[in-house]
């Protein structure tokens, strides 16, 4: 499934033996194109001193991450360690909205449900995702971003990169100001580029 465009090739893939892509299978792609991005970007992934275990190997010989975790991973150990956002550290850093260990008192999950179980922490936490997203705004640099979010049951995260002349992300994914009650950031990685 790596290698190429990922989406576009299993897409083809399916369309050529008849089958009908299920478009729903294919939301959680976005390690797979951060990926892409640093392959053809000028940063070849397999080019790196530690690569995340698990990494695909596409036919075209370039590496590819899946899973927000693995991307995250990529550049803790390759490119810079971040540290708490400040007014003073605004260039790599990371913004921590919560705890593991207290996001087991706001939410449960399983495999068919979400139950939110402190609603008024849940509005909280919503609210200081949309007072961050203004703050990249007014950062005025690109950079790549990964955030953990534990509002769905099929994926942990999302990493996409942030463009300063749009003000928001490149992939028009915005789940700072997600609509949804139970989807939230719970921390949010940035490294300038």
């Amino acid at each position: 499934m790596a290698g190429g465009t990922p989406l576009l090739e299993r897409i083809r893939y399916l369309k050529f033996f008849g089958k009908s892509p299920n478009y729903q299978n294919y939301e959680n792609t976005c390690a797979l194109q951060v990926s892409y991005a640093f392959n053809y970007g000028g940063m070849p992934i397999k080019n790196l001193c530690s690569i995340p275990s698990g990494a695909l190997q596409g036919d075209n010989e370039h590496k590819y991450c899946t899973g927000v975790p693995k991307i995250k991973e990529l550049l803790l150990n390759n490119w810079k360690r971040v540290e708490p956002y400040s007014l003073k550290n605004n260039k790599d850093f990371y913004k921590e909205f919560c705890t593991v260990k207290e996001l087991s008192q706001i939410l449960r999950k399983n495999q068919e449900t979400i139950t939110i179980l402190n609603q008024k922490r849940v509005q909280e936490l919503k609210k200081e995702n949309k007072q961050f997203f203004s703050t990249l705004q007014n950062l005025h640099q690109n950079g790549i971003i990964t955030m953990d979010i534990d509002g769905w049951r099929d994926a942990g995260g999302h990493t996409t990169f942030w463009d300063k002349e749009m003000g928001g992300f490149l992939d028009e994914t915005n789940y700072l100001n997600d609509e949804r009650q139970w989807v939230f950031v719970r921390e949010l990685c940035f490294w300038k580029i």
